[in-house]
């Protein structure tokens, strides 16, 4: 009788110093050294057919292109087997990680092209080593809430506009509220073997991982190798349960921030070690089923997307630049100034990556029978992830954002009518979305119906 398996494996992907970080712009020089280490964790499914098999890579990075993340899936493809569209890539989006795109100008090139063709090799070794190893096991979905780490950074004023709360400034007293929603809830996919000794979890929270060290002498985000509160979230997990492999999936933060925002490791630990409590309590809660003659499916849908054209347009880039130049020589407000130098900032950041205006993304579907799991590109505002946990009905589902391909903010279609940050430098427009968004309603009607 054929038994669900499944595979663990967990391998240290920590780049050397002299690699430049990711996630804030402030910095200016490349990181000297590891805080904490990174890992690659990754989760094996399969009913022993290879054909079948799913595999779902967790990785302490801040992005992954679409670039990266097809050649990945060609070298597992080639080294172990597994097809391509079987293969899905989430990355937690902690701010101390490497950046991945090399540009001909970077002054790391070459360390950098060295560190990612190991990185490549580590995690082909580690899903072969999965897939040799997997096991019969047991499987049982959980819920549990955590009320206490994380709010919505996007803040409604009374003149009807919305900022981030880091621009308020003497807009304070303005403030209404929130201008979106939370998601407060933890998901948790829990195995355990055949005699009910824990194996793996797999949780799932949204949340910026945009809390750290910050460097004594610059004042910016610190030069360090750091998972933030994800790592150690698995580290207070894999330290109270030494038999258990735990693995992070980070879902639809794309608006939402911790909220002391502090740049401490200790405050990174202490929200770790709170979402890792509450991960700890779903698996003592959580009873796992075996399941014979598993039902493993998946589904990838490649939607073609434009990039805003003015990333693209030379002349609006040249207005920007000189409006820019007026406004500072009048010393406007920083509420004129900060849009236009967000948007100068992304062109910058468009031609270091060697982005084109019309690219493919995609949005993936994993089934494993009556558990559904998203993985969706960008970076999703919650409340997509909360429309489609909505939408679902009669499955457990996990919605997972930053999967394959994260280059751009995923706003809601209300987000480009309000405005603000992630919509000043989103890549993306609302057509997009829209395209994005009909191909998730198609995929719930495929696995729903």
């Amino acid at each position: 009788m054929a038994s669900l398996m499944a595979g663990v494996s967990k391998v240290d992907i920590t780049p050397p110093a002299g690699i430049f970080l990711s996630g804030f712009s402030a910095r200016k020089k490349p990181a000297h050294k590891v805080h904490d280490r990174l890992y690659a964790r990754i989760l094996l499914f399969s009913n022993g057919d290879i054909d079948k098999t799913l595999v779902i890579i967790c990785a302490d990075l801040c992005a992954i292109s679409r670039n990266i993340t097809e050649r990945l899936r060609k070298i597992i493809k080639r080294e172990v087997g597994i097809p391509e569209e079987n293969i899905m890539v989430n990355v937690s989006h902690t701010h101390w990680a490497p950046e991945l795109d090399i540009s001909p100008e970077s002054s790391d090139i070459n360390l950098r092209k060295e560190w990612i063709d190991l990185l490549y090799k580590k995690i082909a070794d580690g899903v072969d080593n999965c897939f040799r190893n997997k096991k019969e096991v047991k499987i049982g979905f959980g819920k549990g809430m955590v009320e206490s780490i994380a709010y919505n950074r996007r803040v409604k004023l009374s003149d009807g506009s919305v900022l981030p709360a880091w621009r308020l400034g003497k807009k304070k007293e303005m403030v209404v509220g929130p201008a979106g929603p939370v998601d407060p809830e933890l998901r948790v996919l829990y195995l355990t073997d055949k005699k009910d000794n824990p194996f793996a979890v797999l949780f799932n929270y949204s949340c910026h991982p945009t809390v750290g060290g910050l460097d004594p002498y610059d004042n910016v985000p610190s030069y360090e190798f750091s998972a933030s509160y994800p790592g150690y979230a698995v580290k207070l997990i894999e330290s109270k349960i030494p038999e258990i492999t735990a693995i992070f999936a980070q879902g639809c933060g794309g608006n939402i921030d911790p909220l002391i925002n502090k740049q401490s490791f200790k405050e990174a630990e202490r929200i770790g070690n709170i979402l890792g409590m509450e991960t700890i309590k779903v698996i003592e809660k959580t009873r796992t089923f075996q399941i014979d003659f598993p039902s493993l499916r998946k589904r990838k849908k490649e939607i073609p997307l434009v990039l805003r054209e003015e990333f693209f347009d030379k002349r609006m880039e040249i207005e920007d630049e000189e409006r820019l130049r007026k406004l500072k020589m009048e010393n406007a407000s920083e509420e004129e100034i900060i849009p236009l130098e967000n948007r100068i900032l992304v062109r910058e950041l468009v031609k270091e990556k060697g982005l084109k205006r019309f690219v493919n993304s995609e949005v993936q579907v994993f089934e494993i029978n009556n558990i559904l799991i998203f993985g969706l590109p960008c970076e999703p505002f919650v409340e997509i992830g909360l429309e489609i946990k909505n939408k679902v009905r009669n499955k457990d589902v996990i919605v997972l954002g930053y999967c394959n391909d994260c280059f751009s903010y995923f706003p809601t279609p209300k987000a480009f009518r309000e405005g603000g940050y992630e919509v000043e430098v989103s890549l993306i427009d609302e057509e997009s979305v829209r395209r994005l968004k009909e191909a998730i309603s198609g995929l719930l009607r495929e696995f729903e119906g």
